[in-house]
């Protein structure tokens, strides 16, 4: 262990070769927790079959930690590098590959720093993540929302959007009030994770959902987890594929495809056809598929229809 600290201590104070310090301690390290972190969400995602509720529960709790430790050993390496840069050129009087290594790593944390100024929904990601260890502490600034009780305590009405930490004050309004029996919905939806779980939660309490006038992306995820689904005959159901923000060129990509799969999983469960979920995930993110009443009927979205909603 005292060899790993004075290697580490080596390296920040440029003592090691140049060819060490590049290759080694940076590129061939930075490629490694590459491949690492891709091996592992993907283990994570497609072998262990470890649910998306459960992942981005394990993944808050740890992201404060992990980020801090990337930040230092990022770090350690850059100072590691330009202080070995500075004894090649000032005491060796070598320039040619010293000069390239610190231009590679100039362009490295331009380009790092470029991606985080012009993704402006990963930035968003990272102040919210940052902000919490679990969902229920996410300080989400995606929209509001109300959780009211109908005077019989048999209805939960929820309107607004679907933040991070929604789910777990379902859940306390359910255990508070055991007499509802039905979810009342009008949202434009949110994050798909709340979605997800607020669906579980529906599903595992019984409880029947209805939507009187909207509900798409998100809520309609949690509309699907009611074992009777009503609506009445002007309400609009909006469907499409998961979006994980701009980022799904990476891999976001893989977690968006979880998210789907587990969504059909659910949707299988309450009879719904194969062709329907093809073509929800089919849609877009940035679009909206709202399908017909007679569609929704058809494909066992909806039980029933109860009529023109009096304003």
């Amino acid at each position: 262990m005292l060899s790993i600290y004075k290697y580490i201590a080596s390296h920040i104070r440029g003592e090691l070769s140049l060819s060490k310090t590049f290759w080694l301690n940076y590129v061939f390290v930075n490629l490694c927790l590459i491949v690492t972190s891709c091996f592992l969400l993907f283990y994570w995602l497609m072998i262990c079959k470890v649910s998306i509720v459960a992942l981005s529960e394990t993944m808050l709790r740890y992201y404060s930690w992990i980020v801090f430790l990337m930040t230092v050993l990022y770090a350690a390496q850059v100072i590691g590098v330009f202080m070995c840069i500075k004894r090649y050129v000032f005491n060796k009087k070598q320039y040619l590959w010293p000069m390239l290594a610190g231009l590679f790593i100039t362009a490295d944390i331009s380009s790092q720093i470029y991606i985080e100024l012009s993704d402006s929904s990963l930035t968003d990601d990272l102040k919210i993540y940052a902000s919490c260890t679990h969902p229920s502490t996410c300080k989400d600034e995606i929209g509001t929302y109300d959780l009211t009780i109908s005077e019989d305590n048999t209805t939960l009405f929820i309107n607004g959007y679907f933040p991070y930490g929604i789910s777990d004050n379902v859940e306390k309004v359910l255990q508070k009030y055991p007499t509802i029996t039905t979810i009342s919905f009008t949202s434009r939806g949110g994050r798909s994770y709340e979605g997800v779980r607020i669906a579980n939660i529906i599903d595992s309490h019984g409880l029947n959902t209805v939507v009187p006038r909207s509900c798409s992306s998100a809520c309609s995820i949690a509309f699907l987890g009611g074992h009777q689904r009503h609506i009445f005959e002007a309400t609009k159901l909006g469907f499409h594929s998961i979006s994980l923000g701009e980022n799904e060129q990476r891999l976001y990509y893989l977690i968006a495809k979880k998210i789907n799969k587990q969504q059909f999983a659910l949707q299988n469960k309450n009879g719904i056809p194969r062709y329907f979920v093809d073509k929800m995930n089919a849609t877009p993110p940035a679009s909206m598929w709202y399908p017909s009443t007679q569609e929704l009927y058809d494909a066992g979205v909806i039980t029933s229809v109860i009529g023109t909603e009096v304003e």
